[in-house]
């Protein structure tokens, strides 16, 4: 029989550390296996379904008459080497049909051939639900720790309590009208990733990045944007941002910023995380992505299609934001009826259907004047079946650099700020 190396050793780390959560983390399955290591790897497999445990490595040696290598490694190392191989082989597939379009003279089809090589590892085979027990526990015990917390907290408690912050995997989407302040949110909810030590990768189909690193500033060192995007700051508070920014270069954590210039298909987006592997992806103006499909529709579909799947297969959250109205849409302030609703996304509905979570944004008159801004959740999977409250508020003062949840219970309400956080 002919012999498998590489996957006798991932048998053999298997047996010896007695756990499947590599062999799920990685999509590990016999497919992935050939000839006496997928033998020995079945075999395993019965008995454990038999008997509810692992057998010896001697057992299997003596049964299967194979031997087993004598490396000494890690389950999780030759699980992802057996990965890497099973996906260099169906990226060889691809790349070899992008030279055959090419020869044909069709470059657009091979380009698109290229883009899905360099967009998706693998994806995976079905999931035994008795197999991936041990995973089950190994997430339960992680939001135990994190006092129910799942994913990157946000500096909410109450879009926490909902959401269970940015998880990983998931796919978010934010809402709301023109100008209300979707591109800065996504710049606050950056800061606030970094400050916690993430690596953030930013995309911005909006506006050029310079503006972004602007906006950045604003929030990072609380300088009131208009003076310094005028360049009137005064003379004291100039120098200190100038000093910090020229000295402030290492330290956990960063914001990576990619606008249109760097990418337009949500396949760009994942390419560059599989080269920066940043802990979240946030981007501003995801309706601006380029879609397959000859109408704007089917574009439409492509896009969130693939972004749902973007955050899937690279396994960190993926924040985005769209805009709210439709086609009739006068700009004047609704008297009556829902404020927000999600049926009322542009451009398709599919930016309601396919998404974990859709965060709706809105501002009045009214709230604008009290410098708030309301937070609508207006879709979330996994929510608990306790009633919460779907709305709360936080500040919205760009001068002061103010976006704390307003506490309407708290005495000192008018003074809670970015500044004065609520410690979770």
């Amino acid at each position: 029989m002919s012999s498998d190396p590489l996957g006798k050793r991932l048998v053999r780390a298997l047996l010896k550390e007695k756990t499947f959560i590599p062999i799920t983390t990685y999509h590990v399955d016999e497919r992935d296996l050939f000839d006496d290591a997928k033998e020995a790897y079945q075999w395993v497999m019965g008995y454990w379904t038999e008997k509810g445990l692992f057998p010896t490595i001697k057992m299997l040696e003596e049964v299967l008459e194979i031997t087993c290598p004598e490396e000494d490694e890690t389950l999780d190392f030759v699980a992802n080497q057996i990965r890497k191989r099973t996906l260099g082989k169906k990226l060889e597939r691809q790349l070899l049909q992008a030279a055959e379009k090419l020869e044909s003279r069709d470059p657009d089809a091979a380009l698109e051939l290229i883009r899905e090589a360099s967009t998706y590892e693998k994806i995976g085979s079905v999931s035994s639900y008795r197999l991936n027990g041990p995973s089950r526990i190994k997430v339960y015990d992680e939001v135990k720790s994190a006092a129910g917390i799942k994913g990157i907290r946000t500096q909410w408690k109450s879009l926490n309590d909902q959401i269970q912050g940015w998880v990983n995997g998931s796919f978010n989407v934010i809402v709301g009208h023109f100008s209300v302040g979707k591109s800065w949110m996504c710049i606050l909810n950056a800061v606030h990733c970094l400050e916690l030590g993430k690596k953030v990768l930013l995309v911005t189909m909006e506006m050029d990045a310079y503006r972004i690193e602007r906006r950045l500033d604003s929030i990072v060192h609380k300088i009131p944007f208009g003076d310094l995007r005028d360049a009137s700051l005064d003379m004291f508070t100039e120098e200190k941002w100038k000093e910090t920014l020229l000295k402030d270069v290492e330290g956990d954590g960063d914001i990576l910023v990619a606008d249109k210039k760097v990418v337009e298909r949500v396949s760009d987006v994942t390419a560059l995380f599989y080269e920066y592997r940043p802990d979240i992806v946030i981007i501003d103006g995801g309706y601006r992505f380029k879609g397959s499909g000859k109408s704007h529709w089917e574009s439409t579909v492509s896009i969130v299609g693939d972004l749902q799947l973007a955050a899937e297969v690279t396994n960190v959250p993926w924040v985005v934001t769209t805009q709210q109205g439709d086609a009739r849409e006068t700009g004047i302030e609704k008297k009556r009826g829902p404020k927000l609703n999600a049926w009322g996304v542009r451009y398709g509905k599919e930016w309601v259907i396919n998404p974990d979570t859709t965060i709706g944004l809105y501002q009045n008159k009214d709230l604008r004047l009290k410098q708030q801004l309301e937070i609508h959740i207006l879709k979330a999977r996994e929510i608990d079946g306790e009633y919460r409250e779907p709305v709360f508020n936080i500040w919205w003062d760009r001068v002061k650099m103010h976006f704390g949840e307003v506490l309407e219970d708290r005495d000192d309400v008018e003074e809670i700020g970015l500044e004065t956080k609520v410690e979770f």
